[in-house]
């Protein structure tokens, strides 16, 4: 047994013997610096796809972290762009639009009571020049839009109904909103950021949606606020049209069409 034992440590010591010898001679021969070069290639072989697969994680991090970033960035341009457009239209919608637009006036001829706050009729119709979508006033403030137009009458929908949504702005702070009925007479304001300065007594004007609704139609002023929550507050809306006292409306159109 002990035979053995030396027997294997001293071949182990020759072994390394040897191959430490081999080495120191072969370090200044080609040959086996071709053989090293042979194989490093050859070992390089299985870990290239191991290799581009690194650099392809490495790559798509790199550009999904970018491309979050210019997301974000993106986003507060399209913010700030909408701002300046409902800006510079509203100026200009007072300034141009509305000195070649006519006021119509009309009676209120049906309101029923299931719908008090949804809807009502009017004795101006397709013949007068209205069409589907025209704002429709009462003592300067926007009421409700033109939905259905026969030829001598049509249907307005109410801004006091729950499906009504028209896009807003608040005049002193240009936050941008929507103003929604709660389908009983009252009108809010909702998605106003948490941050912004906006307050009781602010201008809530139209913003820019179409020609039919222009900018800077007067809704309102900002009330009270009455929930804050994910981030946005929900304000409540005065206007000084008397809701529930309709006899006499003026339908707003666009570039003097009315007839």
């Amino acid at each position: 047994m002990l035979r053995q034992v030396n027997s294997a440590i001293m071949h182990g010591t020759f072994a390394i013997l040897l191959g430490v010898t081999l080495l120191l001679a072969s370090a200044n021969n080609p040959g086996v610096h071709r053989i090293f070069d042979l194989s490093e290639r050859v070992l390089r072989i299985p870990e290239f796809p191991a290799f581009v697969a690194r650099r392809f994680v490495a790559k798509a991090v790199f550009w999904f972290d970018q491309g979050f970033v210019l997301k974000k960035e993106l986003e507060a341009l399209r913010d700030e762009n909408t701002r300046l457009k409902v800006l510079l239209a509203s100026k200009e919608k007072k300034k141009g639009q509305r000195a070649k637009s006519n006021i119509l006036t009309a009676d209120v001829t049906l309101r029923r009571p299931e719908e008090w706050w949804v809807s009502f009729r009017i004795n101006k119709g397709s013949r007068d020049g209205i069409r589907p979508g025209y704002a429709v006033l009462s003592n300067g403030f926007l009421v409700g839009r033109i939905y259905r137009v026969d030829a001598d009458q049509s249907w307005v929908k109410l801004l006091t109904g729950s499906e009504m949504l028209v896009p807003a702005v608040v005049a002193e702070t240009r936050d941008l909103g929507v103003v929604a009925g709660d389908g009983k007479g009252n009108l809010r304001l909702l998605y106003i950021p948490s941050e912004s300065p906006v307050k009781a007594g602010m201008n809530v004007e139209t913003a820019l949606v179409n020609e039919y609704l222009p900018a800077g139609l007067a809704i309102g002023t900002v009330g009270a606020l009455l929930e804050s929550k994910d981030g946005y507050n929900t304000f409540s809306v005065k206007s000084k049209a008397s809701f529930s006292r309709l006899y006499e409306v003026q339908v707003y159109i666009p570039g003097g069409d009315a007839k």
